[in-house]
């Protein structure tokens, strides 16, 4: 483990963690910026089970369009390539890795709390007048997606250091750091990187236990930072990762307060069960 950074660790198994190749296409696609709706709409009906998952979602609740959105070229013109892109990411990354026999963690508990970050974090920035709600769904969703490289690529390890942040006081964030050199919030923003993601993602996923070192996106990971104690609150923590005070700085920059916070987690409790039931499928009770 000397000297190995969150990098080496996401070059040494991206082999456990590739996306299918509509989803490269995908993202290298919106990435020109020359591209099409219809290049982009291309790529994506090559996959049917991506298209099918996707019409599913744009067609609920999720987004409560008026009309029945019934080919994916529509489904683009009406919300763009970037969130687009974001959906089809969300949507493969829950259906492709799973932590199947892992001691560790649960696959349903991980996207469970996952999902709900995702969608606390939509929640709140409505709240906000933000107009980067799907961004930052994906964002949530992808926020602890570390734990599940880390406990996959070095298990042993990583179980020594769970055991530890049971202790009452005990921060598992601070103890990865201190014995690896980096922690999970670190892996999964170095995955979102080798993935060739935006910057706004890479950061919100990077930096959500500490915010204000995010260099361009503070606000992002801010929202995210909130989001995740909502989660912790209304849905429970991961077994890993307890229960974490809020970040004065992050308090401060997106201007909250307890009512707002509260009536977040209220609106997230409401549609949790939708959201599950939309992205995760089977893999959720």
């Amino acid at each position: 483990m000397a000297n190995m950074t969150a990098a080496d660790l996401i070059k040494n198994n991206f082999e456990l963690y590739s996306l299918p190749d509509t989803v490269y296409k995908l993202i290298n696609l919106v990435n020109d910026p020359d591209h099409t709706n219809h290049d982009a709409a291309e790529i994506i009906c090559q996959d049917p089970g991506i298209t099918m998952r996707l019409l599913k979602i744009v067609n609920s609740p999720f987004y409560n369009f008026p009309a029945q959105v019934n080919s994916i070229e529509m489904a683009i013109t009406i919300l763009g390539s970037n969130q687009l892109r974001n959906l089809v990411l969300a949507t493969s990354v829950i259906n492709q890795f799973s932590l199947d026999n892992n001691s560790l963690l649960s696959t349903n508990d991980f996207w469970r709390h996952s999902v709900g970050c995702g969608t606390a974090a939509r929640i709140l920035a409505g709240f906000l007048e933000m107009h980067n709600g799907e961004e930052l769904f994906t964002a949530g969703l992808l926020h602890d997606i570390g734990h599940m490289v880390m406990v996959t690529a070095m298990p042993e390890e990583t179980a020594i250091l769970y055991d530890k942040s049971g202790a009452p006081g005990v921060d598992l964030a601070t103890i990865e750091t201190a014995e690896f050199g980096f922690d999970h919030a670190e892996v999964g923003g170095a995955l979102m990187e080798h993935w060739n993601l935006p910057s706004s993602i890479i950061e919100a996923v990077a930096f959500h236990h500490s915010p204000q070192k995010a260099s361009q996106y503070r606000t992002n990971a801010a929202v995210i930072h909130i989001a995740n104690l909502i989660t912790n609150a209304a849905v429970g923590t991961l077994p890993c990762d307890g229960p974490r005070t809020c970040d004065p700085w992050a308090w401060k920059i997106l201007n909250v307060d307890g009512d707002i916070l509260q009536q977040v987690e209220e609106k997230l409790n409401e549609k949790m069960s939708d959201f599950l039931q939309m992205f995760v499928h089977d893999k959720a009770a």
